[in-house]
C-alpha cells in the first residue's frame, strides 16, 4: 500500500501563533527576556534546546521554559490548533484514493 507521510505543524496545522503565544509565556515564567513576534517566530521549528540557549538562556533556563512550554501547549495543541485551509478535503481525496496516510 503507498503510503503518504505528513508532517503536522506548519504543513496539516498552522500552529506558530499557538505556538509562540505558549513559548513568550515559558520564557517570560523562567524571568527571560521575550523576543518580539520575529525574534518568537525564528524559534518555531529548530529544537529548543539549541534555540533557546542562543537567546542567552542558561541550561537550567532552558530545561524549565521546555518543561514550562509543554505543561501549557500540550494539553491545547490538539483543541487550538488551526487546520489550513482545504487539508481536510486533501486529505479526503487521498485516502478515497486508498491511500494510507500517516503524521
Amino acid at each position: 500500500m503507498r503510503t503518504v507521510l505528513f508532517d503536522l505543524d506548519g504543513t496539516l496545522v498552522d500552529s506558530a501563533a499557538l505556538i509562540t503565544d505558549h513559548l513568550a509565556g515559558a520564557l517570560r515564567a523562567v524571568g527571560a527576556e521575550v523576543p518580539g513576534s520575529d525574534g518568537l517566530m525564528s524559534l518555531v521549528g529548530p529544537p529548543f534546546e539549541t534555540a533557546l540557549p542562543a537567546l542567552g538562556l542558561t541550561a537550567e533556563q532552558t530545561t524549565a521554559a521546555i518543561r514550562h512550554y509543554r505543561s501549557t501547549y500540550d494539553p491545547v495543541a490538539a483543541e487550538q490548533s488551526v487546520v489550513f485551509p482545504g487539508v481536510p478535503a486533501l486529505l479526503d481525496k487521498l485516502g478515497a484514493a486508498g491511500l494510507r496516510l500517516a503524521v
